[in-house]
């Protein structure tokens, strides 16, 4: 059975890394620079932080603001130079400090065993599927993030975008278990090579004249980053998705700046024998009202589709303990 994840920062946040835009941009908001489009992007983050938190959206709407190509890329290539510099700080303050605190058995555990955080109804309906299914899971992971967290968790050399055929040695269990990832893929890349930042469309950005010019478009549109980019990462994860038998997001807003994902995963789904577990951190949800959980699944199933949620084919998990190392 081939089982696919979805990882956003949601992951590196429940590990208590400083990693959320918001953090990012405090940090951005201090580092010299003395150019005068810097400056004024800047304070306009200043002005409207509240806002600014949604970092790739708010980029594709002050495009508005700037009269060429040249002030874009001047803006665009700075943000990812020093998202890279903050987040490399980040990553390995973590591996120095914390790293030696974390429980890898539990990651490799829930990586292979998500249904076990699942109500006991929705429980039942996904082992009545994997029953037909062959019982030896492939796991692939797709992150959506710049850091090397799992990396740095699995031991793996750090710095690279894809990783394959990973043998995974439950040393500590008994008895030993040996299990095998298929590949590690960053989508949106690593601090060191291929970073993406941007929107998912063209039409998510707001400038008339800028949206036509072929260089703002290649820089900002994340697909299309991707595709001129030439690592064929983009590729392999369609080609995970297409084969996967489950399907798992984690971490993950399920913003519109990666709408394409999940308008893929929906169609996944929906065309064929497919299953989706979404794990969704909702802190004002009340274990009082069990009832609402099917509201915000609904709610959240709008930003795959607009269809109607698939009975037993789609599952939300809510504050669960998933990934908690």
């Amino acid at each position: 059975m081939n089982v696919v994840y979805f990882i956003g920062n949601g992951f590196d946040l429940n590990l208590n890394l400083k990693t959320s835009y918001q953090d990012f941009l405090e940090f951005y908001k201090k580092v010299k620079n003395d150019s005068p489009k810097i400056f004024e992007f800047k304070r306009e983050i200043d002005e409207n932080y509240l806002d600014w938190v949604d970092l790739e959206v708010n980029l594709g709407k002050y495009t508005e603001k700037l009269g060429s190509s040249a002030c874009f890329e001047e803006i665009h290539r700075d943000l990812i130079d020093e998202l890279a510099n903050y987040l490399t700080l980040i990553q390995d303050d973590f591996s120095k400090k914390y790293l030696h605190k974390i429980d890898k058995n539990k990651f490799i555990k829930d990586l292979y065993s998500p249904e076990k955080y699942l109500d006991t109804a929705n429980y039942r309906a996904i082992n009545s599927y994997f029953k037909a299914q062959k019982n030896i899971r492939d796991v692939t992971i797709i992150t959506l993030n710049y850091t090397d967290i799992i990396e740095s968790i699995l031991d793996l050399s750090k710095g690279k975008a894809r990783y394959s055929n990973i043998p995974v040695d439950m040393s500590s269990s008994a008895p030993t278990e040996k299990l095998n990832i298929q590949q590690i893929l960053h989508l949106h890349g690593t601090v060191e090579e291929n970073m993406v930042l941007g929107v998912d469309n063209i039409n998510q950005v707001l400038n008339e004249n800028l949206k036509t010019e072929l260089d703002v478009q290649e820089s900002i549109v994340k697909p299309l980053c991707n595709r001129v980019s030439g690592h064929a990462i983009d590729q392999d994860c369609i080609r995970r998705l297409n084969s996967a038998n489950l399907i798992c997001i984690f971490g993950s807003s399920i913003g519109e700046t990666d709408e394409t994902w999940w308008k893929l995963i929906a169609e996944q789904v929906k065309k064929r024998d497919c299953r989706l577990i979404v794990f969704m951190h909702e802190p004002n949800l009340s274990k009082r009202r069990g009832q609402e959980k099917r509201r915000l699944a609904r709610a959240c199933w709008k930003r795959f589709s607009n269809d109607e949620l698939p009975e037993n084919r789609v599952f939300f998990a809510f504050n669960k303990e998933m990934f908690k190392l």
